[in-house]
This record gives C-alpha cells, structure tokens and sequence, in this order.
C-alpha cells in the first residue's frame, strides 16, 4: 500500500503539472485566435 505521504506529494505534482500544461494549452490557443483573427481581417 502506498504511504498518505507519497501519495499526497504525487497528487500536488499531477495538479501542478496539470496546470502547467492549461497554462501552455490556453497560451498557445490564444496565439492561434490571434492569428486566425488577423489573417481574417487582412483578408
């Protein structure tokens, strides 16, 4: 059985990398609206 301890340290860093990766998810998202809007506009 894994100890409460391990356990607890491996859940904070899954939720901190999941975060993370949202983070560069969203940033990247953003950067593609941004460009889709402005090839959009130029056209």
């Amino acid at each position: 059985m894994i100890p409460v301890s391990q356990l607890w340290t491996v859940t904070c860093q899954n939720e901190r990398d999941r975060r993370r990766a949202e983070e560069r998810l969203g940033r990247l998202v953003a950067r593609w609206t941004r460009r889709l809007r402005r090839a959009r506009v130029s056209r």
